[in-house]
């Protein structure tokens, strides 16, 4: 049940990258730390501590580290691409090796302004069980400070010695929030899974700005909590979580 309980956890489909800094929120030309669809080349380093209790047994410590590179490019003026490349680590070592690629397209429209597709995966070094999600995002602009990045993704599990199928959906309500016009901002990320054996249930709060005056340099925190529930064969599992991550990112 553990095994299955570190994959779907994993399950997220659109990457919530750091990007590097704008001196306004609205200077289309730079890039948007807040901003999901507008995708930067860039390496991110997270370092950190998580706690994980399942039902029924002891609450134990994890150490927590990603390693993460993006290359990004233009197919067009208004269609950008990004592949990524994510190495987790616990105290044991390499965990979780994710692949992530994913396109974004200005709709011209005030309403949702950009939209984008992915496709990601994600294998658990030591279980071997694996991930498959493709997704569609949107981006919707309240005003200069606030945007809301709604995502549905349809995900595939494939746990336990049988790599049995487990088969779902994912629903995610990204909110950017501009703190300042010196790039600071605040990004809330609620999110649910529900697969055949399981759903989950998470909330993420981040905070992140430039650390040296060129803004090609990011620090960022992040709190997360995720509640675990197990339907059908794991009907008695139950478990949460919580973690605690600081990052630091540069762009090129």
């Amino acid at each position: 049940m553990n095994k299955f309980r570190m994959t779907a956890l994993a399950a997220a489909v659109v990457p919530a990258i750091l990007m590097s800094h704008s001196v306004s929120a609205n200077e289309a030309d730079q890039p948007d730390p807040a901003d999901l669809t507008r995708p930067k080349t860039f390496v991110w380093a997270q370092a950190g501590y998580s706690k994980d209790k399942i039902k029924g047994e002891k609450s134990y410590d994890t150490g927590v580290g990603k390693i993460t590179g993006g290359l990004s490019g233009n197919f067009t003026e208004k269609a950008q691409y990004m592949g990524l490349l994510e190495q987790g680590f616990d105290r044991k070592g390499a965990a979780n090796t994710r692949g992530r690629l994913f396109t974004t397209f200005d709709t011209g429209n005030s309403v949702m302004s950009r939209v984008g597709l992915s496709v990601d995966y994600i294998r658990h070094a030591k279980t071997k069980d694996t991930t498959a999600a493709v997704g569609v995002i949107g981006k919707f602009d309240a005003n200069e400070w606030l945007a809301f990045y709604p995502n549905l993704a349809a995900v595939e599990a494939k746990v336990g010695a049988t790599k049995e199928k487990s088969k779902g959906y994912q629903f995610n309500l990204f909110t950017s929030v501009y703190l300042n016009d010196k790039g600071m901002y605040s990004m809330i990320m609620p999110q649910y899974t529900d697969l055949k054996d399981v759903t989950v249930k998470k909330l993420e709060v981040s905070l992140g700005a430039p650390l040296t005056a060129d803004a090609k340099t990011w620090w960022d925190v992040k709190v997360g909590y995720t509640k675990n529930e197990g339907k059908k064969r794991l009907a008695t599992f139950e478990s949460d979580g919580a973690e605690l991550l600081f990052g630091v990112s540069h762009y090129f």
